[in-house]
């Protein structure tokens, strides 16, 4: 959900938060946010000389201040997206500008797929409850052979489990190819997606 909608942690009550800024424009950086009340009574893996206290104490070593770096620029790069007075509410606004626009290429995308013989869609026909990535198999064929054929066009999705295989197990497709999973994000377009499907046509 990072890349497509703001997660309120406060308005959630979460106790544990793990990410990754990849998931939103970063570098590969995990973080993990906590509840001080659970955090200071949980006693890390760490390195002696390491801070006994949270948070610093949940840091393995020196902190990967180049990848920190990145990690503010995506935060501010998401920020740029929307209006405000401060950083929070640049974000909120971002965000939601975000879901709106991936709800009209999302309901595009589901339109178009109505016309494709032989597809099936993974989770939810609509636009409502889901985000703008879509799981598909088209009858017997391998995810992967459509994936390359895309990316000789410089079409690029992926293909396989993508690291949810026990989910790919219950569908009963992991040995078959897994599923080809076509994500789009805010900078994508119609044009892209009519792009897309013309040559999905031409491929299958």
């Amino acid at each position: 959900m990072l890349p497509h909608q703001l997660v309120d942690v406060k308005a959630l009550d979460v106790d544990f938060l793990a990410g990754s800024a990849y998931k939103f424009y970063g570098p590969h950086l995990g973080f993990l946010y906590g509840k001080k009340e659970y955090l200071s009574t949980i006693t890390p893996y760490k390195v002696e000389p390491a801070p006994s206290a949270a948070p610093n104490c949940w840091e393995t070593g020196t902190l990967n201040f180049e990848a920190l770096s990145a990690f503010v620029a995506a935060v501010e790069y998401l920020a740029s997206l929307g209006e405000g007075d401060d950083l929070r509410t640049r974000l909120a606004s971002s965000y939601d500008n975000i879901h709106q626009y991936e709800t009209t290429l999302s309901a595009y995308f589901l339109d178009k797929l109505k016309a494709v013989k032989n597809v099936q869609l993974y989770g939810v026909e609509s636009v409502e409850g889901r985000t703008a990535t879509f799981a598909l198999r088209f009858g017997e064929r391998d995810p992967l052979e459509i994936a390359t054929a895309l990316g000789k066009q410089q079409i690029y999705v992926w293909n396989g489990h993508l690291y949810a295989d026990k989910l790919t197990d219950a569908f009963g497709v992991t040995d078959k190819g897994g599923i080809l999973r076509v994500g789009l994000m805010h900078y994508n377009t119609r044009e892209e997606i009519d792009r897309f499907f013309s040559a999905l046509e031409i491929i299958l």
